[in-house]
């Protein structure tokens, strides 16, 4: 059982709809946390996973405010990196049960952060502009009027066509605050993370690899063909596979490009080279590629993959994260902006996790378990 499930049934818990089985199940995590640190105790979980629901506003303060204190006090002496994952979970949950029951959210007094609404867009082989809404239900045409791919909801669905004889591209762009997904000619499915864009072809042409183009992140399902390569490019470098499950993060203010294996294998190599097994890089399952826009240099390392793969599911899990860059993966899922006017605490490196929560939540649970200050002005989180 992970962060995320405790976490939903403690909320289940605070709202007393929790089976008795349940609340074992939440104790038993917290006895049985390897990196659980010395405070909170287990004493004191158990002792507000007991007591919680029905305490008068004024002792679950006292409770509280006791804990996060001391939370803070040994969070000074030990540092941000010192403390466990169970224990930033703890910290996030307890604070979470507080809010709710004192209402906290409904009565903030910072201004009220708006995050921006943006279209999905599909550029055609015409150069014509087609907005996509989430929830629509629309025909995807080429230039001689043929039904070429439907929109379900939140994916476009594209159909095979063997008399295709060239190659014509279609452009899907996803903007920050939304995900989509992009079912290709072949069966290969795509999930575009927000801030992403997709160019592919209406179909493959048989003679020739099965080649798209990428720009932010996105999780490939790809359909095997041993016959035809499926080569995603972006701007120096190519990453080959004939079936398998990966995810890239290509966004372009990032250093680095990585490519994390989920099942298969893949091949990295420089666009402007043929790829080679015994020469260019290739990444086993539960690996990591990070490739390097600056040297082309690639590094290799093993990793737990969900963590780079829970945006699928719309998860955020932030592990020994530098606290700019959680800044950055906030905008582009809440499409919000963040000034950072603490340059020190940019490099700091961070745990957490998200599923469901708001961006005012998010904020929240980062000031209550790490005291993160911070201001909402003209629209912008000001972190101080």
């Amino acid at each position: 059982m992970d962060s995320t499930e405790v976490k939903v049934l403690f909320e289940k818990y605070i709202k007393r709809e929790c089976s008795k089985e349940e609340i074992q199940y939440i104790v038993s995590y917290f006895r049985t946390s390897g990196d659980l640190p010395d405070f909170p105790t287990i004493e004191s979980v158990s002792q507000l996973l007991e007591q919680f629901p029905d305490m008068q506003p004024q002792t679950a303060d006292h409770m509280f405010t006791s804990i996060i204190q001391s939370a803070v006090r040994r969070k000074r002496l030990l540092g941000y990196k010192k403390l466990g994952v169970a224990a930033v979970m703890i910290f996030g949950l307890l604070a979470g049960a507080y809010l709710v029951q004192q209402n906290y959210f409904s009565t903030y007094k910072n201004e009220i952060l708006i995050p921006r609404n943006e279209s999905i867009t599909l550029e055609l082989e015409n150069g014509n502009i087609k907005v996509l809404n989430e929830d629509g239900n629309t025909a995807v045409l080429n230039k001689n009027g043929q039904l070429v791919g439907k929109q379900q909801g939140n994916q476009l669905i594209y159909t095979h066509k063997n008399n295709q004889k060239e190659l014509v591209y279609n452009t899907l762009t996803v903007p920050y605050g939304k995900r989509f997904n992009v079912q290709l000619s072949d069966g290969t499915i795509v999930h575009l993370n927000a801030g992403s864009s997709l160019k592919y072809p209406l179909n493959f042409v048989n003679a020739a690899d099965r080649k798209v183009f990428l720009t932010g992140e996105a999780y490939f399902e790809v359909a095997e063909d041993k016959d035809h390569p499926f080569i995603v490019n972006m701007e120096k470098l190519n990453v080959r596979v004939l079936g398998t499950e990966f995810n890239i993060s290509n966004y372009p203010e990032d250093l680095k490009t990585d490519v994390v294996l989920v099942e298969g294998s893949v091949g990295m190599y420089g666009d402007n080279s043929d790829f080679e097994e015994n020469r260019h890089t290739v990444l086993l399952p539960n690996t990591k590629g990070s490739f390097n826009r600056y040297n082309s240099g690639i590094e290799v390392t093993e990793v737990l993959t969900s963590t780079y793969t829970s945006w699928v599911e719309g998860r955020l899990i932030f592990r020994n994260m530098p606290f700019n860059n959680i800044l950055r993966k906030l905008e582009r899922r809440y499409n919000v902006k963040f000034k950072n006017t603490n340059p020190d605490l940019g490099t700091e490196e961070f745990n957490a996790g998200f599923k469901d929560e708001s961006i005012h939540e998010i904020l929240e649970a980062l000031h209550t378990t790490y005291g993160i200050e911070y201001t909402i002005e003209n629209n912008t989180v000001i972190i101080k």
